[in-house]
């Protein structure tokens, strides 16, 4: 699945079609689970969000985040790359991945049924921001770090509910899915660039959100 290209598309669409005053909607904060296909953080990456809405009109509003995530992954594997001399790097070692991702996004959330405090919407967001993930050998001491700057996008549902209808605050419960890639396409012969390529993934968060009255 790759949500990205279209993605971007709808939300440039959606910001034509919307006018260009908005007002302050809702404050949301919350914890942050990410998977993703890639082997440097294929164990999850957690973490905290936030993020504010801005009302577009009765049932669209415009979002801007920020989300900080960290994690660990083991795994064997050989630390090699560029120009290796002969004998070396000849057996695999127990490795440890240290992972962070830092992203800012912008974009939408369309309610398709419910109230201000209870309802169910659809989501579109792009996404940049940096990933850095140290690789540790146990054995060898070895360190191998890629620092890259990343470019995505997610769509996905989102539900809210508030124990009252009254009440300025209310559970939110999201999940999304995507594709990241790097913003620099670079040909680095026999180089380390273990985030050169495209990777899926997926986002849960859990939180709450308090509307402005």
């Amino acid at each position: 699945m790759r949500p990205f290209p279209w993605g971007a598309a709808l939300v440039a669409a959606m910001l034509a079609s919307q006018p260009a005053t908005a007002r302050a909607q809702a404050l949301d904060a919350g914890v942050v689970a990410l998977a993703a296909d890639h082997f440097l953080i294929s164990n999850g990456l957690f973490g905290f969000g936030a993020r504010a809405s801005f009302a577009l009109g009765t049932t669209v509003s415009l979002r801007i985040g920020a989300e900080h995530t960290t994690g660990e992954a083991h795994r064997a594997g050989i630390l090699c790359a560029g120009l290796v001399m002969p004998g070396t790097c000849l057996s695999a070692e127990p490795v440890q991945d240290d992972g962070r991702l830092t992203m800012v996004s912008g974009g939408f959330e369309a309610r398709m049924f419910g109230s201000s405090s209870r309802n169910i919407a659809a989501t579109v967001d792009l996404r940049v921001g940096q990933v850095r993930v140290d690789s540790r050998g146990a054995s060898t001491g070895t360190v191998f770090s890629d620092d890259r700057s990343l470019v995505g996008g997610e769509i996905g549902v989102q539900a809210l509910w508030s124990v009252t209808p009254n009440s300025p605050f209310s559970l939110e419960i999201a999940g999304s899915v995507g594709e990241m890639r790097s913003t620099v396409q670079e040909a680095i012969v026999d180089g380390y660039t273990p985030f050169m390529a495209g990777f899926n993934v997926r986002r849960l968060s859990v939180g709450g959100r308090w509307r402005a009255r």
